[in-house]
C-alpha cells in the first residue's frame, strides 16, 4: 500500500532516478501522508479520543487542512545539531520561530567539528524533563542522532527522510524526537517533514500497547 519508490539517498545523490521521477515520488508520498492523516483523525474522533483532550485530538477543519499545529499553542521544542547539521538547524530554527513555536537552540552554534551524541543528549534531557514537548535533531543523515538519543530512557527518536515516515513515527510510535539528515533531505523537504511530524497525533489504541512494550525494554 505504501510504495514510496526508490530511497531518499538515491534521489538526492543521483544515478538511479531522473528529476521527473523524483517529483512524482514526492507527490505520491505527500498524497499518501495526507490521506493517512485524515484517516487517523477520523479514527480518533470515532474512538472518543480517550488518549487526548478535545483540543489536541479533534483539530478544527482549518487545522487539518493546514496540516500543522496551530502556532498559538506555543509548543516548546528543543533543537540541536552537530556541525554537519548546523546550517539546516539554523534554517529550521527560524522556520519554527516564525510559526510561533518556543524554540530552545541547544547548539551547535558553528560549523566547527562537533560530536553529535553531545547534542542528542542535551535535547533528550529537555524532553525527559518535560521542558520541551518535542525535540528536533539534525546531523549528516539523522541516523547517529537517533541512535544516541534512543539510549536515553523515555526517548523515542525517529530518523525521517520523507513525510510518510514522519507521519507513521508519530501516529504509530509516539515519537518524541525527530532526527533529520542535512545530506539526505533539502530544506523544503525538511520543512514538509517537520510540519507533518508536528501535526500528527498519536493514534493510541493497539499502538499504545506496543509503545508500552518499547518502554519495558528500557529495564532489560
Amino acid at each position: 500500500m505504501w510504495d514510496v519508490g526508490t530511497s531518499c539517498a538515491e534521489n538526492v545523490h543521483g544515478g538511479t532516478a531522473s528529476a521527473e521521477i523524483r517529483i512524482v515520488q514526492e507527490k505520491r508520498i505527500s498524497c499518501q501522508a495526507r490521506r493517512y492523516f485524515r484517516w487517523i483523525v477520523e479514527r480518533l474522533r470515532v474512538k472518543g479520543c480517550s488518549r487526548f483532550g478535545k483540543s489536541s485530538c479533534q483539530p478544527s477543519e482549518a487545522h487539518v487542512k493546514s496540516n500543522r499545529i496551530m502556532a498559538s499553542e506555543k509548543i516548546p521544542i528543543a533543537l540541536g545539531a552537530d556541525h554537519a547539521g548546523y546550517r539546516l538547524k539554523e534554517r529550521l530554527r527560524a522556520y519554527l520561530s516564525d510559526k510561533g513555536y518556543q524554540v530552545e537552540d541547544l547548539g551547535t552554534h558553528s560549523e566547527q567539528s562537533a560530536d553529535y551524541p553531545d547534542f542528542a543528549a542535551r535535547v533528550a534531557e529537555q524532553v525527559q524533563a518535560q521542558k520541551a514537548k518535542f525535540g528536533v535533531l539534525v546531523c549528516g543523515t539523522g541516523i547517529g542522532m537517533a541512535m544516541a538519543a534512543n539510549k536515553m530512557p523515555g526517548i523515542r527518536a525517529s530518523a525521517c527522510n520523507d513525510t510518510l515516515a514522519a507521519l507513521m513515527s508519530r501516529s504509530h510510535n509516539d515519537a518524541n524526537i525527530l532526527t533529520l539528515g542535512s545530506r539526505t533531505v533539502d530544506e523544503p523537504t525538511a520543512r514538509k517533514i517537520l510540519d507533518v511530524w508536528l501535526s500528527t497525533p498519536f493514534a493510541g489504541g493497539r499502538h499504545q500497547r506496543r509503545v508500552r512494550k518499547i518502554q519495558k525494554l528500557e529495564n532489560h
